[in-house]
């Protein structure tokens, strides 16, 4: 018998401008010990889908308008509050995506993973106590009873996440709804945390609906996966014959987006090998002043995120450059287009020390190297149009005449694959993939020799991953730009990178053609990246 049995789930909002079916006649069954993958892209309806079962949805707008939920038959659609309650976070936890919004910020880690041992699990207060720090043990947070004493906001993301992770498991519940659980952390940490809930999931025969867009994660660790496409699951079956035989388009569609492969041939590399160097970068160091946690340290201290790197591109050539959080590669980058100033150490652009410039010379020398930022709608403008947008930054290049003007703004569209009627519309108008295609037209705008792109498809589905990949290549090769490119998914690394730099504590400890940093890899970190999570290998060994 199932321990969760979902049937014709229907879940509407109700907005001004209509009615919006978000999940629309669901149905799925979850046994103990087992682990149910949901996968497809954003609105697909797979955390309203969860999220109603533990009445977490707005009402209003949202409404269940049918279905039924049975678990240990007692239907959670149809209890009162107070009785879902005493399901919520003790027999069903769920672990959110961004732990920022899920934390409480005035409240210290160690009270927040008390409270809910207390309230469920009629703890005392020092027993919660030690069943908290053995949780934030088990989730790799090293010094617990210190740790439990700090606030949400002096952890990193990634440690955030190990506290939301915490809090789910901490209860020991039935099922565990995870919501997306690693994306915000490390290749590395994300495996072990995969690792340590597979083993929880053994040891306590605790059942689990995991959430995601990353196929290569829900191939490893579901049994059974359900595909979901605008409310309605297109696709369901045990994950091999989801994985090796899709039935449905749209999930073919999802795996063949996945990179998985080396660069697609008509790559650059063969034409760049032997060109001379475009860009030099020359043991740059980068460090920041560090406050001391004395008021009485008068010494003042610094935090070195890049240590003596050495790097070259070649013209036309695309680096990849990885590594974990705090790996030097983000803050490497910024100094390359001149939003950090260097300790020590020398960047070279052609005949131009980048590194040296100041005032009107930067000034004058900024159109030759561009930026692509994580989040474009953080870097857009939301009071511009997308005509006001690109004209700005033509404009930039020099005045034109508004005919030239309206004939290069087109052109910039269809580059990066935009319609005319986009240009009177605001960035919040737009979905991700299209903000990221905005702001990629912008950097084109001044015709940059260099392009310098910050995970620029970390935060997009996979499709959009891959059109906004695809895009790339193509600019690539038409524009013989050179171009950097940052990202914690090896995969995407092997798809778009010639050559591959891994960084590690600020410092290059590998660097070579990318097929051979993934083939044969030789320092001892960049072995332990790879073999962390290769999302190909996930997915031929879903059995």
């Amino acid at each position: 018998m199932s321990l969760l049995h979902v049937e014709d789930l229907r879940v509407h909002f109700h907005t001004r401008n209509g009615i919006v079916k978000a999940v629309d006649g669901v149905s799925f069954d979850l046994e103990k010990g087992k682990t149910l993958g949901i996968v497809g892209e954003s609105g697909s309806g797979k955390s309203v889908t969860c999220y109603s079962l533990l009445g977490l949805l707005p009402t209003p707008p949202a409404r269940i308008e049918s279905g039924s939920a049975l678990f240990d038959g007692v239907d959670l659609l149809k209890v009162p509050e107070a009785t879902l309650r005493t399901y919520r976070g003790n027999r069903i936890a769920i672990i959110f995506q961004d732990p920022m919004t899920s934390l409480n910020p005035f409240m210290t880690i160690g009270a927040q993973l008390i409270e809910p041992l207390r309230i469920h699990m009629g703890m005392s207060r020092r027993a919660a106590t030690d069943r908290a720090m053995a949780a934030l043990r088990e989730v790799g947070i090293t010094e617990p009873q210190r740790r439990m004493c700090c606030y949400p906001h002096e952890f990193s993301g990634g440690m955030r996440q190990r506290v939301m992770i915490a809090m789910g498991l901490a209860t020991e519940p039935d099922i565990l709804i995870a919501d997306e659980p690693t994306t915000a952390l490390d290749v590395t940490i994300e495996a072990q945390i995969l690792e340590l809930i597979r083993k929880l999931q053994e040891s306590h025969g605790i059942a689990m609906i995991y959430i995601s867009h990353d196929l290569g994660i829900v191939a490893g660790i579901a049994d059974h996966v359900l595909v979901m496409q605008n409310g309605v699951v297109v696709e369901r079956g045990a994950k091999a014959e989801i994985f090796h035989r899709p039935q449905h388009p749209y999930t073919r569609k999802l795996i063949d987006s996945i990179p998985r492969s080396a660069k697609p041939a008509g790559s650059t590399l063969a034409e760049t090998q032997g060109g001379s160097d475009f860009l030099r970068i020359e043991e740059v160091r980068i460090s920041y002043p560090v406050a001391s946690e004395s008021l009485f340290d008068l010494h003042q201290r610094e935090y070195t995120a890049v240590d003596g790197v050495s790097l070259q591109l070649a013209k036309g050539e695309i680096l990849g450059l990885v590594g974990e959080s705090g790996s030097g590669k983000s803050t490497l980058a910024r100094a390359i287009v001149r939003l950090v100033d260097l300790k020590a150490g020398r960047i070279r652009m052609e005949e131009i020390l980048l590194s040296e410039l100041s005032g009107q010379q930067l000034n004058d020398t900024r159109p030759e190297f561009q930026m692509i930022f994580q989040d474009p709608y953080a870097s857009l403008n939301p009071r511009m149009t997308v005509q006001d947008c690109l004209a700005e930054a033509l404009e930039r290049r020099g005045r034109k005449d508004r005919k030239e003007l309206q004939a290069e703004i087109l052109a910039l569209l269809a580059d990066v694959e935009l319609l005319p009627e986009h240009l009177r519309k605001y960035p919040h108008e737009f979905s991700g993939g299209q903000r990221q295609r905005i702001a990629i037209a912008r950097a084109l705008a001044l015709k940059p020799k260099l392009m310098v792109a910050d995970e620029p498809v970390s935060a997009l589905d996979v499709t959009v991953q891959a059109q906004i990949l695809k895009l790339l290549l193509e600019l690539n090769r038409k524009y013989r730009m050179s171009m950097i490119f940052i990202s914690h998914d090896l995969g995407v690394i092997r798809y778009i990178a010639d050559r591959t730099a891994v960084l590690y504590q600020g410092k290059l400890v590998e660097c070579g053609p990318t097929e051979r940093i993934f083939n044969h890899p030789e320092h001892p970190y960049t072995q332990k990246l790879l073999s962390a999570v290769r999302t190909s290998r996930l997915l031929e060994g879903a059995e």
